[in-house]
This record gives C-alpha cells, structure tokens and sequence, in this order.
C-alpha cells in the first residue's frame, strides 16, 4: 500500500507539473534523496519516506469481528499509519530559481490535492508538516548533509488490516450454569 502512495502521488504531481513545464523527463520521481544525485535524479522532484509513525487517534479495536453466523473471528487489529513523506527541489545550484518554481508549483498541487484518492486502496488525506529548524537539520543530516529546498507532508491514515483469520468463537446464546 505504500508502494501504491508513493507512486500515485508521484504520477498525479508529474501530470501537474506537465502541465506547467515543457521537458522531455519526468519532473518528479520517488526515491531517496542523495547527498550527490546522480544523473537520474538530477533536476526533479523528489518525493523520499522519511519517517513511518502509527496513528494512535484511532485507537485499538478489539481481535474480534462478529460475523452472520452467530460466531466471531479472532483476527489482528489493524494498524493505522502516517507516512511523512519529504518532497525536496534536488536541481543543481545553476538551476536554483527554477528548483524554487517548481517547489511551489508542487506545494500548490500538494495544497490543491489534500484529499488523495488511491486506486483500490481508499483515500488518504495530505497536510504539511511545520517543523523546527534543528529537526529539518537532523532530518537533512541522515539524509546525508546537504539540503535541497522542500516540504515535509504526512499522509494520513493509511490502513493495514490483515485478512488472516485465527480463531473462530461461538457466540453465548444461553446464560444457563451447570
């Protein structure tokens, strides 16, 4: 599902960004964000997972699900997630101001899709994430030290529920004690 995310939002973001800018590559790309990109990723949108956090809103929901025959199925809780996703200008420093134009034409696509369908997987919501300068320092540290001008957006929500089944209880019908 996550695989799913990430290519959606880069394919949705790249036809946008089209839209705007006349070039014979893609203008974005997921992927992790080097310290030196190489030719590949040189002058895109990059669109990297920082960070994975499950979503504790939502509570934990019981193992067991009733089901139309008077019995209950023992299963595991989904989990909810957010993915923070760093969605960075990695351009030459030649190409600076055009990497600047299209950060902002990205964060306007980002602002004008915040609610994100995904094909057969339900649908995320998109927000920007503030955070302090020594967090995006540390952020950029891992990363490998060198800093490209971006925003940091979570995806919320983002369900795994197994299917597994791994028990099946009958259901109290009686309240009689022998």
């Amino acid at each position: 599902m996550i695989h799913v995310l990430i290519n959606t939002l880069a394919e949705k973001m790249n036809e946008f960004l089209s839209s705007y800018y006349e070039r014979a590559e893609i203008i974005v790309e997921a992927g992790s964000i080097d310290a030196t990109p190489n030719e590949d990723q040189s002058d895109k949108i990059i669109l990297s997972i920082v960070n994975i956090e499950r979503e504790t809103a939502m509570g934990i929901s019981a193992p067991y699900r009733n089901t139309k025959n008077n019995t209950f199925q023992q299963t595991s809780p989904p989990w909810y997630l957010n993915i923070y996703i760093m969605v960075a200008a990695v351009f030459s420093s030649k190409r600076y101001l055009e990497s600047i134009q299209i950060l902002s034409d990205s964060i306007s696509f980002l602002q004008q899709n915040s609610i994100l369908k995904l094909p057969d997987q339900g649908t995320i919501t998109l927000e920007p994430v503030t955070i302090s300068m020594q967090e995006l320092s540390n952020i950029w540290s891992i990363l490998g030290g060198h800093y490209y001008p971006s925003i940091l957006c979570k995806a919320r929500i983002i369900s795994f529920d197994g299917t597994e089944i791994k028990d099946i209880k009958q259901r109290i019908s009686s309240q009689k004690i022998n």
